[in-house]
């Protein structure tokens, strides 16, 4: 990829994450259409991307992969028990 192409394919990623974000509707009919150039193919894999982290933001806290044990409300097996 040519710098001109990497440059392209940048614009377009950002144009549709943020595209997608606020104008999702118009941003799915952009990512419609057929075109193999850097910019639109940026547009969609940025578009992608933003999905993929609204879908993460909505699933429930417990199907998170980086929730905390340490802050795990699950108490000691041996709590209430004497100590030698």
């Amino acid at each position: 990829m040519s710098e001109t192409e990497h440059i392209d394919y940048q614009k377009g990623f950002n144009e549709g994450y943020l595209m997608n974000k606020h104008l999702p509707e118009l941003a799915t009919s952009i990512a419609s259409i057929e075109s193999l150039s850097p910019r639109i193919e940026g547009f969609r894999e940025g578009r992608h991307q933003c999905v993929l982290e609204q879908v993460k933001e909505h699933r429930p806290s417990w199907l998170n992969p980086s929730r905390d044990r340490a802050a795990d409300p699950t108490p000691p097996k041996d709590r209430g028990k004497e100590r030698d």
